[in-house]
């Protein structure tokens, strides 16, 4: 009795992940149909520049669809992060961003043109750096 028990939860747990797979397979199969614009708060030629590049040239192989690098610098990041809370939520547009867009602008201007909290969802950590 206990080893049917056990066999219903393993067959279970296979089934399910079988259909995880299979549907984030097809998700992934219709999604990108179209470049991807990776705006980036920073003037071309900053450090993050060329880390968006990097990444945006990495993803754009894994994706197999380009990757469009565009700056948007100015007034702390709030051009490239009010145009990218503008754009629509399909995934076709995605952003670099950092403490200084998501947090300290919250602060330093009355109305950035977007809600860091409410705006925008995470989709990937890129890196942090020792400052010591």
């Amino acid at each position: 009795m206990r080893s049917r028990v056990m066999l219903r939860a393993i067959t279970t747990v296979v089934a399910t992940l079988a259909i995880a797979c299979c549907s984030a397979t097809a998700f992934a199969q219709s999604f990108p149909t179209k470049p991807i614009r990776l705006l980036v708060p920073l003037a071309a030629g900053s450090t993050a520049d060329i880390v968006s590049r990097y990444a945006g040239q990495e993803l754009a192989k894994a994706l197999g669809q380009p990757v469009v690098v565009e700056n948007k610098p100015g007034a702390g990041g709030t051009i490239a992060m009010t145009e990218l809370a503008r754009s629509a939520p399909d995934g076709y547009t995605i952003a670099f961003a950092s403490q200084g867009t998501l947090v300290f602008n919250q602060g330093i201007y009355a109305k950035p043109g977007y809600d860091s909290l409410n705006d925008f969802q995470p989709i990937s950590f890129v890196g942090a750096c020792r400052t010591s």
